[in-house]
Formats: C-alpha cells, sequence, structure tokens
C-alpha cells in the first residue's frame, strides 16, 4: 500500500483528524446565527486555524501535537524521511459548517509539494496569461487559488514569487500591459532535492530581509537564519539571541524575559515583538507547513473557543491572525526530511518520545481524563521545577521497589524543562 492510500485509510488518523472536526464545529456552532462577521472572520481563516491545531499539543505541555503523531504512525509503517500534511478545510453554505473536505501531502526527497503547485500555476498561466497593471493581488490569487495545495494568501504569493524566481513564469511588459505568461520549458530540470535547496535558501533570504527591516545589526545575516535550522530549538532561545542582537545585556533579557521592563527603552519592546512576529511569519510557518523541513510543537495547546475569539479580535483589529495566534511557546525539531536535506549530524530531537508503537487511543482517553478532572491538568502545568524534581526522584525509588517485588508494567518520565510525558514500558 502506497502512503497516500495508507494515510488516508489508516483509523489512528482518522480518528485524529475527528478530533479537530468535532470541536471546530461545536466552537463555530456557538457562534449565533445573527453573528455574521464573525463567522466570516473564521471562515477567512480557517487554514490557519487548522495550521495552528496540527501543530499543537493535543495535551498542554506534552509533545502530542497530530503532527508528532500522525507521523509517527507512517514512520513506523515505512520509515524513511517521508512527511504528512494533511489539511481539512470546512464546507460552508450560507455561513453554516455542511461538511469537511481532507486532503494530504506527502514530502519526501523525490517529491515536494510546493514544486507540484509550481507546475500547476505554471499550467494554468499557459492557458490563460495573466494581466497583472492595475489589478488587485487577490484578484491574481482567484486564478489558481482553487488548483493548489494551501488556502490561504500568504502562500498563494509565495508560491506566486518562487515560480517566477525558478522561471516557470515571468512577466512580460508591453505599452499598455504588464502580463504574467508561462515560460515554454520544463522546470523538471533540476532535482527534487535542487529544488528544497533553492525553497530553503529563499526562504532563509526572505527571513534575513524582514528581520534586518527591524533589527540593525550585524549579527542578522543569512547565517544567523540558517543557524535556527537544527534540532531541539527552544523559540525562547531564539528570543534571547533576538535580544542579544538587539543590545540588550544579560541582566536585562532575563528581566526582559520575565515580563520586567522596569528601567528598559520601550522600543526595545516595539523591536522584540515585530521581529519574533517575523519569524514565526516568515521562518517558522514557511518551514513547517510549505516545506516541511522542521516540526513546531505549540506547548499550550489550542482550545478552540479562545481561538476563535483572538482570530475574530485580530480581524476587528485589523491585525495579521497568523501574528496574534500563532504564539512564541514552542519548540522544534528538523523533521526527518530536514535531517536528510540538511545532513544533520544530530539527530536527537524533543519530540522523539515514543518508546513504543504509538497508542493513539490511550492519547486520546488520557487527553480526556485531563479535561474532565481539570485539577490533575493544573498540577502538572504549575508544578515547580523543584518539586518536580523531588517527585521523579520518589517515583524513581517507588518504581525500584516494585521492581524487586513483581514484575510490572512500569512508567517512564521524560523531562524537558516543564515538559511532562507518560508512558508505559513494555
Amino acid at each position: 500500500m502506497f502512503i497516500d492510500e495508507f494515510v488516508e485509510k489508516n483509523e489512528d488518523i482518522k480518528l485524529l483528524l475527528d478530533i479537530y472536526k468535532e470541536e471546530f464545529r461545536e466552537a463555530y456552532k456557538k457562534l449565533k446565527k445573527n453573528q455574521t462577521k464573525k463567522k466570516k472572520a473564521i471562515i477567512r481563516n480557517s487554514q490557519w486555524i487548522f495550521m495552528k491545531w496540527y501543530f499543537s499539543s493535543l495535551i498542554d505541555n506534552t509533545y502530542f501535537s497530530p503532527a508528532n503523531i500522525i507521523n509517527r504512525i507512517v514512520y513506523e509503517r515505512y520509515g524513511g524521511e517521508s512527511v504528512v500534511l494533511p489539511n481539512i478545510t470546512p464546507i460552508f453554505i450560507e455561513n453554516e459548517i455542511r461538511d469537511f473536505r481532507v486532503s494530504f501531502r506527502i514530502d519526501h526527497i523525490l517529491r515536494c509539494s510546493v514544486l507540484d503547485d509550481v507546475r500547476k500555476l505554471q499550467e494554468i498561466i499557459k492557458e490563460n496569461p495573466l494581466e497583472m497593471k492595475n489589478v488587485p493581488l487577490d484578484k491574481i490569487f482567484d486564478v489558481y487559488k482553487n488548483e493548489v495545495s494551501i488556502k490561504e494568501e500568504n502562500y498563494y504569493l509565495y508560491l506566486l514569487q518562487f515560480a517566477l524566481m525558478v522561471g516557470a513564469i515571468q512577466i512580460v511588459e508591453e505599452k499598455n500591459s504588464r502580463r504574467l505568461v508561462a515560460v515554454d520549458k520544463e522546470i523538471d530540470r533540476w532535482s527534487e532535492t535542487q529544488y528544497y535547496k533553492i525553497l530553503i535558501d529563499y526562504i532563509i533570504a526572505n527571513t534575513e530581509y524582514h528581520l534586518k527591516r527591524v533589527i540593525n545589526s550585524d549579527v542578522i545575516n543569512a547565517d544567523y537564519v540558517k543557524n535556527l535550522l537544527k534540532n531541539k530549538m527552544i523559540f525562547e532561545e531564539v528570543a534571547k539571541s533576538l535580544l542579544k542582537a538587539l543590545g540588550l545585556k544579560k541582566k536585562q533579557i532575563e528581566k526582559f524575559l520575565m515580563n520586567d521592563f522596569e528601567g528598559l527603552n520601550f522600543s526595545y519592546l516595539n523591536e522584540f515583538i515585530m521581529a519574533e512576529s517575523i519569524l514565526i511569519k516568515e521562518f517558522i510557518i514557511p518551514f513547517s507547513y510549505y516545506i516541511p523541513i522542521i516540526q513546531p510543537c505549540y506547548l499550550d495547546g489550542l482550545k478552540f473557543n479562545e481561538l476563535f475569539d483572538m482570530v475574530i479580535q485580530a480581524e476587528e483589529e485589523n491585525e495579521p491572525v497568523e501574528e496574534i495566534i500563532f504564539t512564541s511557546m514552542l519548540i522544534y525539531d528538523l523533521s526527518r526530511l530536514g535531517d536528510t536535506i540538511l545532513r544533520s549530524p544530530r539527530r536527537v530531537k524533543y519530540q522523539d518520545v515514543f518508546d513504543k508503537k504509538v497508542d493513539v487511543q490511550e492519547i486520546i482517553s488520557m487527553r480526556k481524563q485531563i479535561t474532565e478532572n481539570p485539577e490533575f491538568f493544573d498540577f502538572w502545568k504549575n508544578i515547580k521545577i523543584n518539586d518536580l524534581e523531588d517527585l521523579l526522584k520518589s517515583l524513581e525509588e517507588e518504581y525500584k521497589k516494585e521492581e524487586k517485588n513483581e514484575e510490572k508494567p512500569k512508567k517512564k518520565f521524560h523531562k524537558e524543562g516543564n515538559v511532562i510525558h507518560l508512558f508505559k514500558k513494555d
């Protein structure tokens, strides 16, 4: 069975995606019929909402994101470096949900879905060259947005720019015209690996350009951005490097990250917020969902009611939704594809936490228990690091005693900072 067919038929993957459908539907139902503007805000941003959910922990402060679980399921079956990127698009009729459309992209060393979309764009423009003069971008996007894999305006623009860069299309200037035309040549003259590298360099250059507009420092260059592409990355550490580039000293950085701004120039705060937003929008999102070189995990989980409120508020205040909902409380690793393309020497990852075959039912059951018993969740969320160390020591001693008496299934506690995972070990 090919991977495409496997992910479409796999019951565990279906269970996970059903969580999204059910919780999205329930949160949407809470919007009243006459709240048309709010409903349209959710409809417009449903791609962002799915993207955030896919990389968010199903259980707060764990690495149990749908992305991590689904890609583990695929890895257990096929091995290799394939990365699965599902998409769930709600189908709305008169602003009400009627159904959901599910699709999958599978990227690996011989297949790049962005390149597939470039080919589609090339074919569309080959049949109908596009007039660009005095035409708004959204009208240009309308020509091809239904044919490409990601339904989001940033991606439409990204795809257009990349297609121009690799020579799949070009702009032809005439007296009273400025048209997009397809170049009559195959774009398959390079291998997929080479295209991945071109895409990676493009995203790095784009991130560097936008960061430099905010932070005037020699620290910010292409090498700085490249060095962010590695395993076991905590976004807070990236934030520290940004603050250092802004000129803050070690003690000032510590105060800043504790939200203690006394004695600090508030221009630092504005510049930092802008730089952080740039990294999310120009680096994290393209490298995780456009081309899956990294796999992030948002540790604070996702509650649809709260997320919908954030989306609606962002639209009302004319703020970019993606800069509001994609929080900086995240870690990320290279994906297996990222390891292969970048030839990463260090392949130890935060998200390699499965001691045995992934048990989706167990994770869903654990999630349900925590949802129904919030005091248990609060205990893990608020536990202090010293108390946690004491607890782990006492549990280890208890398990050693149990082992002497009888053979019992035991639990492994995997800790990175304040992130806890409980696993039964065979």
